[in-house]
């Protein structure tokens, strides 16, 4: 069926096209002398036969471009009788199902986050925050984060980069994934998220649950986490909020366990946690160079944790930020402030002074290439911090990096980048979750740090990075054995100097076949004083093979060495140093159901992450996944 185009105003016409619609308005024709005899201004007998003539040759033309037309449109319309024709006897021998055109205008497709969500939660291990935050290519890239407060562990994922799920489509469109898994000791676990798109934002919903009887006596643990994380983009008629992004989520997660290897093994402790977060992100055009744009965003959240056993503590955290990004000549330059305010509620002694925790960062940097392969940028920020149990104090800090690029393929970096770190409640039960529920928050100093490394990519199949760091720090938090109970408690040395020394490599064997090593070295021992410090080991080596099989198949095997750790001061005890190998495998049967085996603790290793706590031995687990 052919559409007539639709009709145009006269304003929106050519010049050729007004004048063979009205001739006579043409630029050529002549001023009409309003009130005259003769109104058109054609006084003499010579100008209306030339206008006679002109007229009649126009009529012509327009007489033969109506015919080329009407027979453009037959040989079209014979054109589409032909297509049909072929397209009914096509039919006839294969259906097609029916195709709509879903596209949408490019101001109204509003894209959510990509999720990176883990493969398995058999383990227990994985927690629930949404939106998912990027994370930084250290701790995405490391097992171990040398002179980190934590012995921390993970598995170890070779691949070149991990699976993430983009849910942006067509409006309407629905995605999603379920996942089930059961392993050995009675671990149970499930995972969903769904998805769905509209003409002008996104939701995305997600939730886990989680449990084990455990591997020892009293090592119970279950948990659950949900979530849900939205974006809308509102139309272009919005007035002043056209172009911009608002995009908002909640997350909750509840957990329990029993510090199995305490004083008070049967002791059950909950963990939940409860947060809230909205933002716009926009732009703006500068006035003087509108090529140029102003692009900021700002947002508000609320974050609640409550640790429950035989003594209560929460911790209530309201947060506001704000961002902006701009280019002036070669000059990349940002803004960014954050302020933070914390409720405390935790049996701290009578005789400390408690106030509530303030956290407030300006910071402007600049970045440009002070040479064609020398890129520099330039820092400053200002803190102004309070902990739970401190005076309010600040600090100046700038921060200078330095990137030189030897060739496409060669890069060396130097960084000076001194900082102020903050603690919570939640960071040190993340880190440790046998801790005290009683616990002294200060920000810890870093008034020096030094890096400098090297990335190198040898060739299109080898890469290479090594860095090398060195840092004092002051309010530095250690674990201490409380009362010999196996609950740690935290203590703050004035003035801790680490010197730690990182690299790691990666392989393209072929197609199929990848892999990485990755190893750390670290020395973090307090000024005055040859010990290093508890619970951080001296070295972690790892590396992990990665293997895809023409059938579908894909395996991946993982090994990793840590070193002892002293579990006191006095070297006088420490947790032996141990070797954990695994592997997990995956095959794809069906185009949306894929199956999952992991083996963890291959060699069924005796080890001690926290002294008095052993881990899981040989563990085994089977899952399923069905994406749509």
């Amino acid at each position: 069926m052919l559409v007539n185009p639709p009709m145009r105003s006269l304003r929106s016409l050519t010049q050729d096209e007004r004048e063979s619609v009205h001739p006579e308005q043409s630029s050529t024709s002549r001023l009409r002398p309003y009130g005259s005899v003769d109104p058109w201004g054609v006084v003499d007998r010579r100008s209306r036969e030339r206008l006679r003539r002109r007229s009649k040759t126009r009529l012509v033309e327009r007489m033969s471009l109506w015919l080329r037309r009407a027979n453009a449109r037959a040989s079209l319309r014979w054109l589409l009788f032909f297509f049909s024709l072929s397209a009914v006897l096509v039919a006839q021998e294969k259906k097609e199902p029916e195709q709509r055109d879903v596209s949408l205008p490019e101001h109204t497709q509003a894209t959510l986050p990509k999720i990176d969500l883990p493969e398995f939660l058999i383990t227990g291990q994985e927690t629930i925050d949404l939106p998912v935050s990027a994370k930084s290519v250290a701790d995405e890239e490391k097992v171990f984060l040398a002179g980190s407060r934590s012995p921390g562990r993970k598995d170890v994922d070779v691949s070149a980069a991990k699976q993430q799920k983009d849910i942006a489509g067509p409006a309407g469109q629905m995605d999603g994934k379920v996942f089930a898994g059961f392993g050995n000791y009675v671990t149970p676990s499930m995972e969903g998220w769904f998805g769905k798109n509209y003409a002008n934002g996104g939701i995305l919903f997600h939730a886990n649950f989680g449990s084990s009887n455990g591997h020892v006596a009293n090592a119970q643990w279950q948990k659950t986490g949900l979530g849900v994380h939205g974006d809308y983009l509102p139309p272009q008629t919005f007035g002043a909020a056209a172009g911009s992004r608002f995009n908002g989520g909640m997350s909750f997660s509840n957990g329990s366990y029993r510090a199995y290897g305490s004083a008070y093994p049967t002791q059950l402790r909950s963990l939940n946690e409860f947060g809230i977060k909205v933002g716009f992100s926009s732009r703006i055009p500068r006035i003087e160079q509108l090529d140029d744009q102003i692009i900021y965003s700002a947002g508000i959240s609320w974050n609640r944790t409550a640790l429950e056993d035989s003594v209560n503590a929460s911790e209530s955290e309201l947060g506001i930020s704000a961002n902006a990004a701009t280019q002036w000549k070669s000059y990349q330059l940002r803004a960014a402030a954050e302020y933070k305010t914390s409720g405390i509620t935790m049996p701290l002694p009578a005789t400390l002074e408690v106030h509530s925790p303030q956290w407030f960062v300006l910071r402007f940097s600049g970045k440009t290439f002070l040479a064609p392969s020398l890129e520099a940028v330039l820092t400053v920020q200002q803190f102004v911090y309070r902990g739970n149990v401190s005076v309010t104090s600040g600090r100046f800090y700038p921060n200078v990096e330095i990137q030189y690029y030897a060739s496409e393929a060669a890069m060396v970096f130097a960084k000076f980048t001194p900082t102020l770190e903050r603690t919570t409640l939640s960071s040190f039960i993340t880190m440790n979750k046998y801790m005290r529920n009683a616990l002294v928050l200060r920000p810890t100093e870093i008034p020096l740090s030094l890096s400098l490394g090297s990335e190198i990519s040898f060739s299109t199949t080898l890469r290479g990075k090594a860095v090398a760091t060195y840092r004092t720090m002051q309010n530095f938090p250690v674990y201490g054995e409380l009362n010999s109970a196996k609950v740690w408690d935290v203590m703050y040395l004035p003035d801790i100097r680490a010197i730690s020394f990182d690299v790691q490599g990666s392989y393209q064997f072929s197609k199929g076949n990848s892999g990485t090593l990755m190893a750390g070295f670290n020395s973090t021992e307090e000024k005055g004083s040859s010990n290093s410090l508890p619970n951080i080991p001296s070295s972690v080596v790892s590396g992990a093979f990665r293997h895809s099989f023409d059938n579908g198949i894909v395996t991946e095997a993982f090994a990793e060495y840590v070193a002892k750790r002293w579990t006191d001061f006095a070297h006088s005890n420490a947790n032996a140093g141990y070797v954990t190998i695994g592997g997990r495998g995956e095959y794809k049967f069906l185009d949306n159901v894929r199956a999952l085996v992991q083996v963890n603790n291959l060699l069924n290793q005796q080890y001690y992450v926290w002294d008095g706590y052993v881990e899981r031995p040989l563990f085994i687990s089977l899952g399923v996944t069905y994406t749509w």
